[in-house]
Order: C-alpha cells, then sequence, then structure tokens
C-alpha cells in the first residue's frame, strides 16, 4: 500500500488479511518526497510484492517506476495502464474463500510494519495474526468500557505507524466502532509561525492546547515563550517545496543540538548522529555530535562491547566504517567527522546522561572514566581519525575530597583505548597551557 489513509486502502488491506497475505502500509514520505526513493526500494526489494494498491497513480508516477517494482500488480482506483480497483469487486464471495479463511494460520504474518531507520534502513517487523488479537484482547482489559460503548475516533495517524494501524484501526475494527480519516492533521485552536534562527526556520505554536508554563521557573518561562506568546518548540522546519506551500513542511532537526564550528558552519547534529549509528551499526551503543566553536566535528561514543574496545582490530573498524561515511559526503565539514572519543562507561541516568526514557542528553556534560573522578568541565582538541595521532581532551575535574582541582592540577587525557587498557594518560599542564585554560573556562 503506497498511499495514504482510506476507505480503499482499508479494504484492500483487510481483504489481504483474511486470506492470510501479509500486506504493508509504506510510509508516504518514502513514495513522495524521498529523492532518491531508497527507502522505498530496499522496502520493496524485501518484500518482492506480488500486488501494490495506490488510490491514483499519478502522484506515485516516480515511485511506481523503480526497478523494483517489477513483476508486481498495479491496482488502483483512478490511473492509467494498471488493475483497476472496481475490478477486484467483481467476483462474489463463495465455498473458496471460506476455505482460505479457515486454513489461515494464527501464527503467520498478518502485516510487516518497517522502522522508520533512525538507525539504519527500515527493518520489517513481523505482526502475526494472533498478536494482533492479543494486542485488542489487552486493550479490552485495560479498557473495559471498550466492550460496550465502542470508540468514535477522528484520527490521521498514517496506517504505516504502529500507532495509527495497530491500536487505533484495529480497535475500531474489534470493537464495532467508527473512525473518521482526517487528512488534514487537525491542530484546532492552533496558530502556527516560522521564525528565521541562526540560518534555520524554528516553528513555534500558540493556542489553548498549549501549556502555560513550568512550575516556579520564572526564567525558563521567558525563555520559552517569545514576547507574542508562541512556544518556541526548538524544532526547526523546512517548506517540502517553497513554491507550493500546500505540501506542507519538513522536520530538519533541533535547534538547540544545532552547533556552528569556527569556520561558522553550522552542523545539523541530528541528522549527522543518525548517519553516524548507521555507519557504526553493531559496534557502538550511541553518539553524541559535539564540535561548538571547534575547527571539526567529532563523536562521543558509547561502546556496544566496552569489553572489546581495546582491540586495535575494533578501533580499525571503526575508523574505517565513519571514513567510508564522511566518503560520501564528498568532503564536506558539516557532514563528516574528523575524530572520536570512545566512552567506555554507559551513560548515566543519576547524572543526567541518559532521560528516563533511554535517550541521551546531549547537552550534558559526559563523565571522563572513572579513575579520573567525575568531569566539571572538559575542552576537545582533536587531531584527524585515521592518522594514528592520539585526540586529546583537556578536563578540570572535582577531587576526592569534593574540591575542585587548581589550575595546575588540570590534566590532559591523551590516547583512545590504547592496548594498556584505557590508554589514558594524565600529565601536569604546562603553566602557558593552564594560564589558556584559565581564560577559556572562565
Amino acid at each position: 500500500m503506497l498511499s495514504g489513509n482510506s476507505v480503499r486502502h482499508a479494504l484492500v488491506a483487510l481483504a489481504a488479511q483474511v486470506i492470510g497475505a501479509p500486506y504493508t502500509a509504506v510510509s508516504t514520505p518514502y513514495n513522495l518526497q524521498s529523492a532518491d526513493l531508497g527507502k522505498l526500494r530496499h522496502i520493496l526489494h524485501k518484500l518482492r510484492p506480488a500486488l501494490v494498491y495506490v488510490d491514483d497513480t499519478a502522484p506515485f508516477a516516480r515511485a511506481l517506476a523503480v526497478e523494483e517494482m517489477e513483476g508486481a500488480e498495479v491496482v488502483a482506483a483512478a490511473g492509467n495502464g494498471i488493475t483497476p480497483y472496481d475490478s477486484l469487486l467483481a467476483d462474489m464471495p463463495g465455498a473458496k474463500l471460506d476455505r482460505i479463511i479457515a486454513e489461515v494460520n494464527p501464527d503467520s504474518p498478518v502485516k510487516i510494519l518497517f522502522t522508520s531507520g533512525s538507525t539504519g534502513v527500515p527493518k520489517g517487523v513481523l505482526g502475526t495474526h494472533r498478536m494482533t488479537a492479543v494486542n485488542q484482547q489487552q486493550i479490552l482489559q485495560v479498557l473495559p468500557f471498550l466492550a460496550h460503548d465502542p470508540p468514535v475516533l477522528l484520527d490521521w495517524l498514517p496506517w504505516s505507524y504502529v500507532f495509527g494501524c495497530s491500536h487505533n484501526l484495529n480497535m475500531v475494527l474489534r470493537f464495532g466502532g467508527t473512525l473518521w480519516i482526517d487528512e488534514g492533521r487537525p491542530t484546532p485552536g492552533a496558530v502556527f509561525k516560522l521564525v528565521p534562527v541562526d540560518g534555520k526556520l524554528e516553528i513555534r505554536v500558540r493556542g489553548p492546547m498549549v501549556f502555560s508554563g513550568y512550575l516556579d521557573e520564572p526564567a525558563a518561562n521567558a525563555a520559552t515563550f517569545d514576547k507574542g506568546g508562541f512556544f518556541r518548540t526548538g524544532d526547526a522546519m523546512t517548506w517540502v517545496d517553497e513554491a507550493d506551500p500546500n505540501q506542507g513542511l519538513r522536520f530538519d532537526g533541533r535547534l538547540v543540538e544545532d552547533f556552528k564550528l569556527s569556520s561558522d558552519t553550522r552542523i545539523n547534529a541530528q541528522e549527522l548522529r543518525l548517519r553516524a549509528l548507521a555507519a557504526l551499526m553493531g559496534m557502538v551503543q550511541d553518539a553524541v555530535v559535539v564540535g561548538s566553536d571547534r575547527d571539526d566535528v567529532g563523536l562521543l561514543v558509547f561502546l556496544a562491547a566496552p569489553a572489546t574496545a581495546t582491540a586495535q582490530e575494533y578501533r580499525e573498524r571503526l575508523r574505517a566504517a565513519l571514513a567510508r561515511m564522511n566518503a560520501e559526503t564528498r568532503g564536506s565539514s558539516s557532514r563528516s567527522v574528523a575524530w572520536a572519543i570512545l566512552l567506555f562507561e554507559p551513560p548515566s541516568l543519576d547524572v543526567g546522561e541518559v532521560t528516563d526514557k533511554g535517550s541521551l542528553n546531549v547537552h550534558c556534560r559526559f563523565r571522563a572514566p572513572a579513575r579520573f573522578g567525575d568531569v566539571l568541565e572538559h575542552r576537545i582538541a582533536p587531531p584527524l581519525l585515521g592518522t594514528g595521532r592520539p585526540f586529546r581532551v583537556i578536563h578540570r575535574f572535582l577531587l576526592a575530597d569534593g574540591t575542585l582541582a587548581a589550575e595546575g592540577e588540570q590534566v590532559r587525557i591523551w590516547g583512545m583505548a590504547g592496548p594498556e587498557g584505557e590508554g589514558l594518560l594524565a600529565v601536569p599542564i604546562p603553566e602557558d597551557v593552564a594560564a589558556k585554560l584559565r581564560s577559556d573556562l572562565n
């Protein structure tokens, strides 16, 4: 299913489920907004579909023309050179259909939902008939009123999302409810505006659905709402097509995560982080993009397998993976990683390195290895990745008695997971460097 939510989309999907043919609803941005249709082609290669449905072939002309579509029967309600949707209604159900339904295995796939691909290419998640039924039974046990008060929903969530289909659509079907399909993504009472911020457009919102402020946090409230009372979301947006605003907006990263290099080059940290995680899949747990006011971009890397991090082979694999990623950028400093620091301990919830949702707090100052104490301040001076030279990290520490180390006691830490364990060496900082540090840190 390439097109979005519609009655015909639902009927084709349910017909497939009834006869035991698993179906997939593909995220429409993959089909309409992607420049190279790469994720769509990956999904088609995985599925090798026998039948593809669109409401109208015209908007999906590019998607229907990719080579991975070869061999699939295209069904559409409107368009040329396809199987008309109405022709599917010609045959009346009979004993053959009853027999096919009876033979469907409860543990066979009913739907394949593809992940967003935020850490690589989309992966197909197999949902079975039994799992779908169990999910709705669990909902009933939590929300027993559904048995006698069928739900009525106004919903725009795509059926390529687990919430939109597996939860909302299936709940309406299970309890005989009503689903109104809203293609407009309703935001009643909301007023939006786009404000230029550091070369991007921040989307801000005002309306009765917006929270009124933080408890006893006047400074935070002043920073969170502008003079017009609009909530500063921190989300950057860009037009899908500047010449046609009706096509809507596309997410362009979080402003609070972006930063500039010393060259004034702006770094889209989220986009770079996702590409790095895809390149380092299996080698790292997570990563933070850093380098504000520095000459180039670096990564703080949480290792997937810290015990193997000292192995030369591991380091070379990491270097090679990032080098391949950099090669794809054709030398762009805003999309390349020049250096990486390996963090040997998992992020800590207690010190705020990870949120209760499990996501990294990119604004947190991450700790040095435990034997060096808690990091209070740090500065990073990186070399190029892969040259064999160590990076340099300068830290200011809290001493064991809780006092701040004096400037003369600041240390310079060298190395990247060297052969002697952590491969870190602490040495006194020369006075001229300490003087520069005092200036920097203050």
